[in-house]
This record gives structure tokens, sequence and C-alpha cells, in this order.
């Protein structure tokens, strides 16, 4: 019998703890998180930009030589647009990622493919060095 009220203390308490604790992670993960909104905001425009380009990437192949300059114009400022929101995306990514390490995979995701690009970029200078027409060394 005492064995049992042991156990049932025990047991309560337990429940009692993970209950407290399950509100805690809650409230946590109801609280707003800017810098993971402000990344959530700039991914979403990100990948809108990605996918106006592969539409216009796939209208290319069959549109009229007329049409097809004016993919050209519309392609190559959708491409600036992804450039300079390319830095504004990696910055909130490493927000992001600080704020809550691993919780997010897009955001752990989008630092991973930074990395890589980086990688294979630095390899390739240096396996094949370029230089501009004045002589002077590409980094």
């Amino acid at each position: 019998m005492k064995f049992r009220t042991s156990l049932s203390c025990i047991l309560f308490v337990f429940a009692a703890f993970a209950w407290t604790v399950g509100q805690e992670k809650a409230g946590v993960e109801g609280q707003a998180r800017p810098i993971q909104a402000e990344f959530s905001r700039v991914y979403g425009e990100w990948k809108g930009l990605l996918g106006e380009l592969a539409k216009l990437k796939v209208e290319y192949r069959t549109a009229n030589k007329q049409r097809q300059k004016e993919i050209d114009e519309k392609y190559k400022e959708l491409i600036d647009q992804a450039t300079r929101l390319l830095d504004e995306l990696i910055a909130a990514s490493k927000k992001a990622y600080s704020e809550a390490p691993n919780s997010d995979g897009k955001v752990t995701n989008m630092l991973l493919g930074v990395l890589g690009t980086a990688t294979r970029a630095t390899t390739m200078n240096k396996r094949f060095p370029c230089e501009t027409p004045d002589g002077e060394q590409v980094r």
C-alpha cells in the first residue's frame, strides 16, 4: 500500500512537471518571433521571384521573336531583383538561425546552400583563376 501511494505521488509530480513544461513550450512557440517573420517574408519574396523566372524560361521556348525580347528584358529585371534580395535573404537566414538554431528547415537549408555555393565558387576560382581584360585577378 505504501508503495502504491509513493508511486502515485511520483506519477502525479511527473505529470505536473510534464504539463508545466508543455505549457511553457506552448507559450514560447506561441510568441511572435519578429526575426523568423522577417525571414519568412524575404524567403517568400525570393521563392516568388524564382517562380516568375521559371515561368518566363518556359514561355521563352515557344514565344515569337518580339515576345522573346520582352521576356529577355523582364528576365534581366527579375535577376537584378533576385541579386539584390539575396544579401537580404542571407542576413535574415543568419539572424533566424541565431534566434532558434535548427528549428526551421528552410533556414538551415538556405544557409547550407549558401555555404555550398561559396565553397564551390572558391574551389573553382583556385583551380581556374580568371582575369579581367586589363589583367586584374577576379576573386
